[in-house]
């Protein structure tokens, strides 16, 4: 089975004009302008609060690592637009299993358009 399945990204022909047909309809560039306007901004309160915490008092020094919850931030708003998800992961920041599975996984894809097809053939 392929990694992307048999969605929309991987069909042709009819069964990718049926998939097309029904995904236009979530992505108009109205519905899409305001879900991703109200998924950033209060995704970006939310990225800001935890900043906010993370910053010594008094000193005004950043003591917390900016990667996991940009990641965070970027990945909730995300799941908000194309899903309408809010899956919260940036309350749990500190969990890093999914982060850590989420940059394997781009590390794989990645090397699988680097690699040539036959060598990508053989390891499958």
């Amino acid at each position: 089975m392929e990694l992307l399945g048999g969605g929309i990204f991987t069909t042709d022909g009819q069964e990718w004009l049926q998939h097309r047909k029904i995904s236009s309809h979530m992505f108009s560039s109205g519905q899409l302008k305001r879900r991703m306007t109200d998924a950033f901004m209060t995704h970006s309160v939310l990225l800001a609060e935890r900043i906010a915490k993370g910053i010594e008092e008094g000193s005004g020094v950043m003591k917390t690592d900016m990667q996991p919850m940009l990641f965070c931030f970027t990945f909730d708003s995300i799941c908000a637009v194309a899903f309408g998800l809010d899956v919260h992961s940036m309350d749990n920041a500190r969990d890093r299993e999914f982060q850590q599975a989420y940059d394997d996984l781009n590390e794989i894809v990645s090397y699988r358009f680097k690699a040539p097809a036959l060598l990508f053939k053989l390891k499958r």
